[in-house]
């Protein structure tokens, strides 16, 4: 079956790390309140928060000195570390993006952009988007991120749908929901605060909407959790699915499904594969 339809990940595909840690390194909230804040709502316990320390910080005392750290520490709370005895993530999504949210709220549309501006994209991001472009195919992009990042670079890199986290924006007094007008208002800022977002659905139904069939679909991600409600649909329907460059945790997830994962990090390898599936044997591992 001919591809018609690609859908990009974008955290860690699009380039390598997590869109709110980047906005936390610009970020002036002071960490040591919002920490208390996320300990005293039961998300998670000085316990794990010295454990990520030993594993992260080489046990550092205070391993928790920047917004980015904190940053860093929901991350790994979500997609890295268990509860102990559990299989079950320490945060849950709605945790990581409510937490990450407190931590970028104030910075600018202006700070925005120039943050993703000097971000560098993973190799053959750019190269790949354009053959796929001219190849006709339809593309998309959807993140659990902030959505004003993950909309400038949809636009900037000229893909033709993204869609990511509803996020909450600020311009004087009033707060409103983000729109896509909104990345060239200086004077609007991050409100710190987002909806839920069901990315999985918000892609099926996005696509089904759009006449494409999965089995028509390439799909490409990092994240062992997108494989169940994701991946697997388009990798059962007779779609391409692809793993990149997840973690060492994640790997065996995938392999546990049968994903097959990119070798390398050069994108190019993937619309290689959207051109001819048999090039899976020859690109992925």
């Amino acid at each position: 079956m001919k591809i018609s339809a690609v859908c990009w990940d974008v955290d860690k595909v699009w380039y390598p790390g997590y869109s709110t840690n980047f906005l936390a390194e610009k970020s002036n909230s002071d960490p040591g309140p919002l920490l208390q804040d996320f300990l005293s709502q039961g998300w998670f316990t000085l316990s794990d928060v010295d454990s990520w320390a030993m594993a992260r910080r080489r046990g550092a005392k205070e391993p928790i000195e920047s917004a980015k750290d904190l940053a860093e520490l929901l991350t790994d709370f979500h997609y890295e570390m268990k509860r102990e005895g559990s299989d079950e993530a320490i945060i849950n999504m709605n945790q990581l993006r409510e937490g990450k949210q407190a931590i970028i709220s104030g910075l600018t549309m202006k700070q925005v952009r120039e943050i993703a501006d000097s971000i560098e994209y993973s190799p053959g991001l750019l190269e790949t988007i354009e053959t796929l472009r001219r190849s006709g195919l339809y593309q998309v992009a959807f993140s659990d991120a902030p959505a004003p990042f993950i909309i400038y670079h949809v636009q900037r890199l000229g893909v033709d749908y993204g869609e990511a986290a509803p996020t909450m924006v600020r311009a004087g007094k009033q707060e409103m929901l983000f729109e896509p007008w909104m990345l060239q208002r200086d004077d609007i800022s991050l409100a710190g605060a987002a909806g839920e977002f069901a990315k999985a659905g918000r892609v099926l139904t996005h696509l089904r909407q759009k006449g494409h069939s999965l089995s028509e679909v390439a799909i490409i991600d990092d994240s062992a959790v997108n494989i169940e409600p994701l991946l697997l649909p388009v990798f059962q329907a007779g779609g391409i699915a692809l793993g990149y460059n997840p973690t060492e945790v994640h790997k065996p997830i995938f392999r546990k499904y049968s994903i097959p994962i990119l070798k390398g990090l050069d994108l190019r390898a993937f619309a290689q594969i959207v051109a001819d599936r048999k090039k899976i044997t020859e690109y992925c591992e």
